[in-house]
């Protein structure tokens, strides 16, 4: 058994034949088509599937003036999607959700980093009381360092089972 995994921006045909062909264990996207996730849990009931709601930074950058509402305002506005009203044979269609994505460059202050664990904590309640699994962090790898994440984080590392990080220049 393999881990790759895909990231997916787009649904087709094309799509849909890589997935059948490569059966990625872990499917991130931001296309939240009903029909075609169906289709893919059809023949990949298993795969891990992760969505992502694109938000403008200038609607990310916000978060700061009250951390905690807009957390759980973010994670409501997931839930109203209509893949969220969606099921696939008795469990829900998507089986997590992403908080915020990159909200951070390189560097920031404390007190910012303090008030994102406040906004991932109220996130993650709502998506866990809808029993799906929250994805906090979604940092591109090199945005912090594991002392940042023990200090700036202790809510969101109490509180999440799943911590997004990507790379865009691999290998």
């Amino acid at each position: 058994m393999h881990k790759y995994g895909f990231h997916v921006n787009r649904t087709g045909d094309d799509v849909f034949d890589a997935i059948a062909r490569i059966r990625p264990r872990v499917i991130k996207t931001l296309e939240h088509d009903v029909g075609f996730w169906r289709r893919v849990r059809e023949i990949q009931p298993d795969v891990f599937l992760i969505g992502r709601l694109y938000a403008p930074a200038a609607e990310q950058e916000r978060f700061v003036d009250n951390p905690s509402a807009a957390g759980r305002a973010f994670a409501e506005r997931i839930l109203r999607l209509e893949a969220n009203q969606a099921d696939f044979k008795g469990r829900p269609l998507f089986d997590a959700w992403e908080s915020y994505n990159e909200i951070f460059p390189e560097a920031v202050e404390p007190e910012r980093k303090r008030a994102y664990d406040d906004f991932q904590v109220a996130f993650a309640g709502p998506i866990q009381a809808a029993g799906l699994q929250p994805v906090a962090m979604n940092f591109a790898t090199g945005n912090m360092l594991g002392p940042d994440f023990v200090d700036y984080f202790p809510g969101t590392l109490a509180t999440y089972r799943y911590l997004g990080f990507h790379e865009y220049d691999w290998p």
